[in-house]
């Protein structure tokens, strides 16, 4: 009687123990923030909604069209979502879609301050990796940026950095747009930090990642090579905007891995002069693979032996094409056709 007895209570408190962890679901539900709302992160209902105006839903809808609202709207709404965009996109005749600005996203970004809407320190950008955003003891779960001293019970979370943690958690989406984020940012160290806040490797789907008119001019930073302008060897992200960013040259001997896959590079709007190694590590990929890069507003220093010789032998491969403006390509045609024995010529001049 004694044994059937203790097999009665054990099996009776074995039935309590898994009906406490399972029976109400509240343990479980507490686990995830896949039902969060984008509100709970005190990130403002009109910074919600320019992006339930501009995003797309699986069915080509926008999240407004889906009667989504900042109040309802969810991380695990977002993590459906096929395009996220922070920036005013309109959609053309010809199907694809026009990139601007959007100023309330932007007016939140350049009047916020350090520690009240973001934080920039050197030791917050290893939050945003995978393993420690997700999960139940990530920041996401926990609304709370654990690091130089802030513990999980200050509760510690920035709203601009959990945006881009959360952004960054969409796994369905082939493109993120953050044109113009960092627009009216006038500090060009902190624009390229605040954009660095985004951890483009944990995007499993991406395909097209548009930064455009967000003031990154050298993209100099030395954080973006791991943050932003990083990828996986798995992912496959063939198409980068980097237009309208006052880009003149890109900082020398910098790593983007964002690099590797690229067919598409947009430089459009950038006066660029000169081409420095970092430069040509982009461009050389996009010739390789048959791509296109968009130099059209360039106004190429054919003085400088670097930019010279990069641009030469990138025009002589036979693949890829590199737009030019007209006044690069006739400085680029009449230097090479005077260069000295050291330098190269155009293919069509020797």
């Amino acid at each position: 009687m004694m044994v059937r007895l203790r097999k009665i209570i054990f099996s009776s408190l074995l039935a309590l123990f898994v009906l406490f962890l399972f029976g109400s679901g509240q343990s479980v539900k507490a686990a995830s923030y896949d039902s969060n709302t984008l509100e709970s992160y005190e990130i403002p209902d009109d910074v919600i909604q320019v992006m339930l105006d501009n995003s797309t839903c699986e069915n080509g809808k926008s999240p407004t069209e889906d009667s989504q609202t900042p109040k309802s709207f969810t991380i695990g709404d977002l993590t459906k979502l096929k395009t996220v965009s922070l920036a005013t996109r309109t959609k053309q005749a010809d199907g694809s879609y026009q990139s601007t600005p959007n100023s309330t996203i932007a007016d939140w970004v350049a009047n916020g301050t350090a520690k009240s809407l973001y934080d920039v320190s050197d030791n917050v950008y290893a939050l945003n990796t995978e393993g420690k955003v997700t999960g139940n003891s990530g920041s996401l779960a926990n609304y709370a940026l654990v690091f130089d001293g802030h513990t999980l019970d200050n509760h510690y979370a920035p709203p601009f950095n959990m945006l881009m943690q959360i952004i960054a958690s969409a796994n369905n989406a082939t493109t993120v747009d953050l044109t113009g984020v960092t627009s009216e940012v006038k500090d060009t160290t902190l624009a390229q930090s605040l954009i660095s806040l985004f951890q483009t490797p944990r995007l499993t789907s991406i395909n097209t990642l548009l930064l455009g008119s967000d003031n990154l001019t050298d993209a100099g930073f030395y954080k973006m090579g791991d943050t932003v302008l990083n990828v996986k060897d798995t992912q496959n992200l063939t198409s980068l905007d980097l237009s309208n960013n006052g880009i003149s040259q890109m900082a020398w001997s910098r790593n983007f891995p964002i690099a590797q896959n690229l067919t598409d590079l947009n430089l459009s709007g950038n006066s660029v002069e000169k081409i420095t190694d970092t430069l040509n590590r982009f461009l050389q990929p996009i010739v390789d693979k048959n791509g296109t890069a968009d130099l059209s507003s360039s106004k190429l220093d054919v003085g400088d032996y670097n930019t010279i010789q990069y641009i030469v032998s990138l025009l002589n491969m036979a693949g890829g094409i590199i737009k030019l403006s007209d006044s690069s390509i006739n400085a680029v045609a009449t230097s090479s056709a005077v260069t000295t024995s050291n330098t190269l010529k155009l293919n069509d001049q020797e």
